[in-house]
């Protein structure tokens, strides 16, 4: 019962400052549509954190602070892509003489890294990004990221190296 009276009232909470809450967003990102997103995305937080309710000394402020929260996180986003595009595009970054070798390096991660590995790889490989900016992205320190990094590309080695390497107690 305590969960259906959270609900309620940040309903009533959203009902109220719903509009208002928007027209701030949309001062922050010049941009209605966007506005609207992230107003819904504000709702979707507020709701899943909607049991601090009872600890809120200030509802309004705190339903402000989620949104605030949402739209820095949007920006932080947004620059970082653009800032990868703008490396990505200033790089003489040489192409493989044959799409296959391409080809042939995507399957070797996709069959040798987890998604996590590949991600932080690729950030860090292709798209310029430091250790630490990763750390950011991603959310785990910088010690961890230099690490999977690390391992990553151990893992790589091993594959790379044929079988034999593997079956020489080269693995962890």
């Amino acid at each position: 019962m305590g969960r259906d009276r959270d609900s309620r009232r940040l309903e009533d909470l959203f009902t109220q400052h719903e509009r208002e809450l928007g027209r701030f967003v949309a001062q922050l990102v010049h941009s209605r549509q966007l506005a609207d997103d992230l107003v819904q995305e504000t709702f979707l937080a507020a709701w899943r954190s909607r049991a601090d309710l009872d600890h809120v000394r200030d509802p309004r402020a705190w339903l402000y602070g989620i949104a605030r929260h949402r739209v820095l996180m949007y920006l932080r986003g947004w620059r970082r892509a653009i800032a990868a595009y703008e490396r990505f595009v200033e790089r003489d970054v040489p192409v493989p003489p044959d799409e296959a070798d391409a080809y042939a390096v995507r399957d070797l991660m996709a069959r040798t890294l987890t998604p996590d590995e590949r991600a932080v790889v690729v950030l860090f490989h292709l798209h310029g990004f430091r250790a630490d900016e990763i750390a950011d992205i991603s959310g785990k320190s910088h010690d961890a990221v230099r690490k999977q990094l690390e391992r990553a590309r151990a893992k790589l080695a091993r594959a790379h190296s044929g079988p034999d390497a593997i079956g020489n107690g080269m693995t962890r």
